[in-house]
């Protein structure tokens, strides 16, 4: 495991065994990056068979209900808590958000452990 994935992960088993409304927050920005590219790669295709399924799947009606679920899911789960479990919530979606743009950025570079 890469080093931003391993800190990804350590980050989503923080977030999901600390409460929640916050570990939904951690989970989000994956639902919506992947329905987010899936949508802008549909318009075009791939020649690349494994390229092509990534893209059906995450353009697919299903995963965007699946996304659009997950928001609704987080907005009320922001609704019904305090502001300090907000706070965290923000926290940990933005987290996520940077491990997931990092989590691309390794596969690209090939990261992996100085050691």
């Amino acid at each position: 495991m890469a080093p931003n994935t391993y800190n990804y992960v350590t980050h989503m088993e923080h977030e999901l065994a600390t409460n929640p409304a916050q570990g939904a927050a951690a989970l989000l920005p994956c639902y919506w990056l992947y329905n987010q590219i899936g949508e802008r790669l549909v318009q075009q295709s791939s020649p690349v068979k494994i390229y092509q399924q990534f893209i059906d799947t995450y353009a697919s009606p299903e995963f965007t209900i699946a996304t659009n679920t997950m928001i609704d899911i987080v907005d009320r789960l922001g609704e019904e808590t305090t502001s300090v479990v907000q706070s965290a919530m923000i926290t940990a979606f933005l987290r996520s958000s940077y491990f997931e743009l990092n989590f691309w950025q390794t596969a690209y570079d090939e990261a992996t452990w100085p050691f």
